[in-house]
């Protein structure tokens, strides 16, 4: 239908044209028409609205707010200096004209700008348009350039402003609130604008120095989901920056300001560490410690959404690399999500939270929907890399497609958080302010409708909102009380299958009834508990490979309370047998490797990271790791103990899941022990300083730590020797504080746990001698008649190897336990003094009766290693490569030199690996450092079964007797013929 005729006619019938103005939503009609007539004065004007009046009409009347649309384009009118011209150029873009009508009811924030700005008039003839992060960064760079100061600080409020109208615009042709994939398109380029808002503003405060310095960006912001009024959470992180402070307060400062252009962003820094309470900017080293140890559940939760948007990237990412490493090895369980929940719990108790017309803070609302998605993350991310998505649609994705959800579930948090999320921006849009109330006028009711796709106006449109908003966030509060606000009680069915007949009654079953459903006054939420459930039954499978069930069963019980990664370990154990079965191996005999796990929780990422276990580390490696992780902490003793526990749960791993050979085992022990020592090393000479400059000091492997073959209960012997650089008469008494100091340093066991324990006995003169030795004290007590330089020391000295310190004064130290070990000329009195020595020691220390003796028994580690010890120390001299600390290497070298047959070298190495690999499964089975079991034993059945897990007991210690004899036997006979021939 045609108005512009009866409009534009000499004697309009008033009376018609406002009936039929009414009608097409104008809800003041007399007032509609005196605003249509004052579009036009002029002839020629009037000619130029005549030819658009029609379809300006019929846009008019499909927008949210007909009157308010048109009030809008008359102010847009009024700016413009030539009318005719204006509606010209309408008509010659009847979309440009369409868009208009829409923009101007449905945002009055974006309206002024397009009726203030020409360039915002501009892009709403062009039309909204997605860019890129990179687009956008241009943009703003050619915005910004040439400019300083002020002005360019306004030049980025003009420019936010701008972008947003083409954001705006990209909204306005959104067909429905349901269509996911627009809104995320929305949501990305106000996420993206902001972090290149905040990435520009950080330039000018700095001046394009950033380094040192970098903003990270949290919440809504960090998932790229920001609403168009949306504050940003920023965390400030700096490193070796004096001038840290004063950049956080001028980037806040600048980023809120409110000028005649405008504001960028209000900022919230309450997410930083400590709160309210901490620095603005905080020190990188104290970010790291405050995270690993101090911070709540509620802070780590808030860390998933974190994302690096401005200054120094690589600040950033070292940051985010290592919070990742234990972020999620802490979530998701009962005590997480019991504190989560109290939190949530006393916000719904605030004016806010009570508001049933509050779409995000209400019952139902944002929050709800928000909070459901990430407490099942919490649950699922440990072990499931993809369910860790910042965007909430994402991640409600994945759930869905692991099954956390049912369908109906899915759809019901899919929707309902659409229209949520939808409805919240329309009413953002409107002024840009950060509403999130519903309005009760049902004329604002209907307009919010009408901006949401509903086709009605008025009533209709208002009973529309109110009936979707009860819907869709009831359904959510009903999904929130039904996973999360209600407690399962019943017992599980069949629960005790899971154990062994023996013990399906007492404690052992009601550990697993507490596991799966908390306790009476703590019970596990109902969606935890059903998830516990579906996991236990694989998770227990590796159970059959525990020595000692009950002691598994109780441990396994501590690590799940302690983790506070319940169903992540749960599905951990599921999803890998191999992994179940070294778990379940440390939790029923490796007491130490349980205990680590127990006290520090965070270390269960290990399990979930095939990529960290199946890689050695090499000395150089394990160094510049172990330096990686303790230099971020101001605390080092700490520190290092922490990173200790984590590599030898590591290496046990390595050893438990991928059964690496027990040579290479043994040997990354001793280098995990080294690369501490090394550390160590390093932070005492610091304390020392000026004096320790003065002195070359250096430390000498001893015994199975130079030999670089340490088991899991090895403690390190050690040399400490030092030469004099600079005339001091205090050389002595630097060298031996620190040689005392490490010693503390390395072995006093704190609450972190132990480190590696320095035993110094082998020094010369023995505990009587001097704690640190000058070299030339060395040179002199072994080249010396009247020292006392005993053979046995000899033969200690064909396992020393430089360790750490400085390595000049180590060359020199080992040069001289070199000479020492392998002399050009043997005395016969030494191969008898060695073997009344090795006599004695059978008699005196070797286990009487039928004992399984690792160490001393007949064919056990010490006649072989003192076999090669032997060969090493008479024919070293003529043959170099027998120069080695290590075993095996000292009896290839032999064989290689005719010392030894193929044969005699093949029994030797055949029983060393063999009994290297049940030594270090005797110590899974028993503690302390334990190498003696009685043959038929419960000890030595345990035993057994740690040697050959999976096998039943008696066929289990059949194996492992026949084993023993054999090897042994042959160890024993080709030791006696070394003996003899010494």
């Amino acid at each position: 239908m045609s108005f512009s005729p009866q409009f534009f006619a000499p004697d309009p019938d008033t009376q018609t044209l406002h009936f039929a103005l009414h009608a097409l939503g104008f809800s003041d009609a007399p007032r509609a028409e005196r605003l249509l007539r004052s579009l036009a004065k002029t002839d020629e004007e009037i000619a130029a609205l005549g030819e658009i009046f029609d379809d300006l009409l019929e846009n008019l009347s499909r927008s949210a707010e007909p009157q308010r649309a048109l009030l809008n384009f008359s102010n847009l009118c009024d700016a413009a200096p030539d009318h005719a011209a204006l509606f010209a150029r309408l008509r010659q873009n009847p979309t440009a004209l369409a868009r208009l009508a829409r923009l101007f009811s449905w945002s009055q924030a974006l309206s002024d700008s397009v009726i203030r700005s020409p360039e915002a008039l501009e892009i709403a003839f062009e039309g909204g348009w997605a860019l890129s992060r990179g687009q956008v960064r241009e943009l703003a760079r050619a915005q910004l350039e040439n400019l300083g100061g002020k002005a360019a600080f306004d030049a980025l409020r003009k420019f936010r402003r701008a972008q947003f109208v083409r954001i705006g615009l990209v909204d306005l042709d959104t067909d429905s609130w349901r269509d996911a994939a627009d809104f995320a398109l929305v949501t990305r380029q106000i996420s993206d604008l902001a972090q290149v808002v905040i990435e520009s503003a950080l330039d000018l405060v700095c001046e394009g120095k950033t380094e040192g310095f970098c903003v990270l960006l949290l919440g809504k912001g960090g998932a790229r989901e920001l609403n168009y009024s949306s504050d940003v959470d920023l965390i400030f992180l700096s490193e070796g920056r004096d001038d840290a402070t004063q950049i956080g307060q001028n980037l806040v400062r600048e980023l809120g300001e409110i000028t005649a252009a405008g504001q960028m962003y209000r900022v919230d820094m309450r997410l930083r560490p400590d709160g309210g309470n901490g620095a603005l900017v905080t020190p990188f080293g104290y970010a790291l410690s405050y995270y690993e140890s101090y911070a709540a559940p509620w802070e780590w939760q808030a860390l998933i959404k974190a994302r690096v948007v401005a200054g120094d990237a690589k600040l950033g990412r070292r940051f985010r690399r290592f919070t990742r490493q234990i972020t999620w090895a802490r979530r998701g369980d009962d005590g997480h999500l019991r504190e989560v929940f109290e939190m949530k719990k006393r916000s719904e108790k605030t004016p806010d939270g009570l508001d049933k017309n509050n779409l995000k803070s209400g019952p139902g609302g944002i929050r709800d929907a928000e909070w459901i998605v990430q407490q099942l993350q919490m649950m699922i991310g440990p072990t499931h890399p993809r369910a860790r998505a910042k965007s909430t649609l994402r991640a409600l994705d994945v759930l869905d497609e692991m099954d956390a959800l049912s369908p109906d579930e899915t759809r019901i948090l899919r929707e309902g958080y659409l229209w949520l999320r939808v409805a919240e921006h329309r009413l953002q849009l409107w002024n840009e302010k950060a509403i999130r109330v519903l309005p009760q006028k049902t004329e604002e009711k209907a307009a919010l409708a009408r901006r949401l796709g509903c086709d009605w106006r008025g009533e209709a449109a208002s009973r529309w909102l109110d009936e979707e908003q009860a819907h869709w966030m009831g359904a959510i509060r009903a999904l929130c009380e039904r996973l999360f606000w209600s407690f399962f009680h019943g017992e599980i069915e069949e629960i005790d299958a899971l154990l062994p007949p023996k013990w399906r009654d007492g404690p052992q079953l009601a550990r697993l009834n507490r596991l799966a459903h908390g306790t009476q006054s703590r019970p596990l939420p109902a969606p935890l508990s059903r998830q516990i459930r579906a996991a236990l039954p694989g998770a227990m499978r590796g159970l059959e490979r525990a020595a000692n069930v009950e002691r598994a069963l109780v441990n396994f019980e501590n690590l799940c309370e302690a983790s506070g990664n319940r169903l992540s370990l749960l599905r951990s154990l599921d999803s890998s047998p191999r992994l179940s079965d070294a778990i379940w191996t440390i939790l029923g005999g490796a007491q130490t490797l349980a205990q680590t796990l127990i006290r520090f929780p965070q270390l269960l990422d290990l399990t979930a990271n095939r990529a960290l276990l199946e890689r050695a580390r090499s000395a150089d490696e394990a160094r510049a790791a172990c330096r990686d992780y303790c230099l971020t902490f101001r605390d080092r003793k700490a520190a290092l103990r922490r990173w200790r526990g984590r590599e030898l749960l590591r290496i046990g791993l390595r050893d438990l899941v991928l059964e690496v050979s027990p040579h290479q085992i043994t040997a990354e022990i001793a280098l995990l022990a080294g690369a501490c020592l090394d550390l160590a090393c390093e932070e005492i000479r610091g304390e020392l300083r000026p004096a320790s400059h003065q002195i070359g000091f250096c430390i000498l492997g001893m015994g199975k730590f130079g030999g670089v073959e340490m088991h899991y209960g090895s403690d390190c012997d050690v040399v400490f020797a030092y030469t004099t650089y600079e005339a001091s008469p205090l050389a002595a008494s630097t060298a031996a504080r620190w040689a005392e100091q490490l010693i503390a340093f390395c072995g006093e066991r704190t609450e972190d746990g132990a480190g590696f324990p320095l035993d110094a006995r082998l020094r010369p003169y023995g505990s009587s001698g001097a704690l640190a030795s000058p070299l030339e004290a060395l040179r002199e007590y072994f080249e010396s008649e009247n020292s006392g330089f005993a053979a046995w020391e000899r033969q200690a000295l064909t396992r020393a190897r430089f360790a750490a310190g400085d390595g000049e004064a180590g060359a020199r130290a080992m040069a001289l336990a070199r000479g020492a070990a392998f002399p050009e000329v043997w005395r016969a009195s030494w191969s008898d003094e060695l073997k009344h020595i090795k006599s004695r020691v059978e008699k005196e220390r070797g286990a009487k009766g039928e004992v399984f003796d690792l160490k001393m028994g007949r064919g056990g580690l010490a006649d072989i290693e003192w076999a090669a010890q032997w060969l090493a120390m008479k024919h070293g001299a003529r043959f170099p490569a027998m120069q080695t600390p290590s075993t095996r290497g000292q009896l290839s070298a032999a064989r290689d030199a005719e010392l030894l047959s193929e044969s005699e070298w093949e029994s030797l190495d055949e029983a060393y690996t063999w009994l290297r690999r049940a030594e270090l499964r005797l110590q899974i089975a028993q503690e302390g450092g334990a190498t003696t079991a009685k043959w038929g034993s419960a000890q030595a059945a345990l035993w057994a079964r740690a040697a050959f897990p999976g096998v039943e007991n008696g066929e289990a210690t059949t194996r492992f007797e026949s084993e023993w004899t054999m090897h042994t036997a042959r160890a024993r006979e080709v030791f006696e013929r070394v003996r003899d021939g010494l």
